[in-house]
């Protein structure tokens, strides 16, 4: 067995380093595309595609990502994606509003993949006129922010009485890039096995290392989900310092644990959404959920969306965490759902 392990290894190896010499021979030269978005405009492209890839055009000027916005304070404008501050528009805000909804969360939350008028704030905002015209629902979205980075975001001098602050997360919290995991058989005792290969198939991107890690290392499970649980009580404790701080400036505040794609029955976009994802990226998210509900269950503050598509095999992603503007719509009528009882009693 020992021979066997030795005698596979340095096979492998040895392929590793082919693959890196004909790559090296043979490597294009090209220019990378600001904000991971193409800059060229199909003649039959929506309003929307080129008015975001104005935005990258625009943007890479200022920020390395869509990260920095934010820090940038970003403002940009066209007929469909509007940005002031960094901040995104929320479309059909009253003109004059007594509160504010303000809306933390990661890229989910600033929808960078719909208009204006299509995001989770929009939507909210809409729904919200009927019970009281005199909100405003603000945009608070930062692509890649989790909890934590909601936290350092949150501007505790625009908070009034009876403001509210609704912190959406989830997936951003799961760090599906962090993760544990440990050579198969006989790799286990390999040393550094699992931290050379990844670092070969996600740096160098090596065909031949993405099929060693796929055929020798797995997911180690015991300690994943010790990991999982470790961080949902750091996301609560993170969420608790966020709620106290609002309540001391006389706000609500409301926590919700988002859905994603693996939650919902799949329609057949979605199911080929799911397939594009690496097999081990539902189990992760399993485990992480799970941890979050033990943590948060019972809390007076914490609302769980994350089942909320279980009965709709609608499209409504637009990728694995990423919900289209029929999904915002969704999520924004059951979040009203929940929010009516504090704004019926205020």
């Amino acid at each position: 067995m020992v021979l066997i392990t030795i005698t596979s290894v340095i096979v492998g190896l040895a392929l590793v380093l082919l693959e890196t010499a004909l790559r090296s021979a043979d490597r294009p030269t090209s220019s990378p595309t600001p904000l991971g978005r193409s800059q060229t405009s199909e003649p039959n492209e929506s309003s929307h595609e080129r008015d975001f890839a104005a935005l990258n055009s625009y943007a890479a000027s200022h920020a390395k990502s869509s990260r920095e916005w934010r820090d940038v304070r970003l403002s940009f404008r066209s007929p469909t994606i509007n940005m002031i501050d960094g901040w995104r528009c929320t479309t059909d805000q009253p003109s004059s509003a007594h509160r504010a909804l303000y809306l933390y969360g990661g890229s989910t939350v600033l929808c960078i993949e719909v208009p204006d008028k299509e995001t989770l704030a929009s939507h909210l905002q809409r729904h919200i006129a009927t019970i009281d015209p005199t909100i405003a629902v603000q945009n608070r979205g930062i692509s890649g922010a989790t909890v934590a980075g909601s936290v350092r975001s949150m501007d505790v001098g625009e908070l009034g009485p009876l403001d509210l602050v609704v912190a959406y997360f989830g997936v951003n919290d799961a760090k599906l890039n962090t993760y544990i995991q440990r050579g198969r058989g006989p790799f286990r005792f390999v040393p550094f096995w699992v931290a050379v290969l990844g670092l070969l198939r996600i740096r160098l991107r090596l065909r031949i290392a993405e099929w060693l890690w796929l055929e020798t290392v797995i997911l180690d499970i015991q300690r994943q989900t010790r990991l999982s649980q470790e961080r949902a009580v750091l996301v609560r404790s993170t969420l608790e310092a966020m709620q106290h701080e609002v309540a001391r400036h006389g706000a609500r505040f409301l926590a919700v644990l988002q859905p994603h794609i693996w939650l919902k029955p799949a329609s057949a976009v979605e199911h080929s959404l799911r397939a594009r994802m690496a097999s081990t990226t539902p189990t992760l998210l399993t485990h992480q959920y799970n941890a979050y509900r033990r943590e948060m269950d019972g809390l007076p503050w914490f609302i769980d969306l994350s089942l909320s598509m279980v009965d709709t095999a609608d499209t409504l992603f637009c990728d694995w965490a990423h919900t289209n503007a029929d999904g915002n719509a969704w999520l924004a009528a059951r979040l009203l759902t929940n929010l009516s009882v504090i704004l019926e009693s205020d």
